[in-house]
Order: C-alpha cells, then sequence, then structure tokens
C-alpha cells in the first residue's frame, strides 16, 4: 500500500502543477481522483498522510502559493489581492480570508496593512 499512495502522490503532484486543477473553483476529492486515475479514497489518504491535511487545505494552500507566486506587487492592495485570489480558485472572500488566515496567521487586510508599512519603512532608509 506504501508504494501505491507514493505513486498516487508523484502522479499528484506532476498533475497539479502541470493542469493546475486547483483554479478551478468547484474542484472535488471526486473529479481530481478521477484526473489522477484513481479513487477517492486513495486519494484521501494520499493527501493526508503525503501532505498532512485534508483535501480542502491542501488545495487551498496550492492556491496560496500561487498568490504568494505572483510577486510583491500582489500585496500593493486588497483589492488586487483578492482579484489574484478569484483567478486561482477562491470562489468567495470569506473562503479565501478563511484559509489565508489558516496558513498566515492574519486576516488577508492586515497582511497588506503590514506590507505597505514595511515597505514604506524600507524606503525610506
Amino acid at each position: 500500500m506504501i508504494f501505491r499512495l507514493q505513486d498516487i502522490k508523484e502522479k499528484l503532484e506532476k498533475e497539479i502543477q502541470h493542469h493546475k486543477y486547483y483554479r478551478d473553483p468547484e474542484i472535488n476529492l471526486d473529479t481530481l481522483s478521477r484526473y489522477i486515475g484513481t479513487n477517492r479514497s486513495y486519494l484521501s489518504i494520499t493527501i493526508m498522510y503525503g501532505y498532512g491535511c485534508n483535501f480542502c487545505t491542501y488545495i487551498n494552500r496550492l492556491r496560496l502559493a500561487e498568490i504568494f507566486d505572483y510577486g510583491d506587487s500582489v500585496f500593493q492592495s486588497e483589492d488586487s489581492l483578492y482579484d489574484i485570489a478569484v483567478m486561482c480558485g477562491f470562489n468567495s472572500k470569506r473562503t479565501f480570508n478563511r484559509a489565508f488566515s489558516r496558513e498566515k496567521g492574519l486576516l488577508p487586510i492586515d497582511f497588506v496593512a503590514g506590507y505597505k508599512k514595511l515597505s514604506l519603512q524600507n524606503h525610506n532608509q
């Protein structure tokens, strides 16, 4: 079973990076398992043991990682941050705020405010 889960994890990582399935706000465990070529139970177990989280947290982490890949310009305003979040698959501001807060320890608006403050301090030095 361990080898099967490792195979599923490798295929998942390859397919997720190539197709960016997490951008689909309607993605679910059943759909993703079909794309990967396994069943939902194996995929769920693979995510739990391979990444230490459930399916929703896994998908939201991928979405957040892509947001941060956009670079500093995305943090200039809360609006641009949310616009990018929608492009990355978040389907509501509430879901985005909750996932962001869970992973970063603060709300996006507070993160943006802190980023602006830090940028201003660095600019003035």
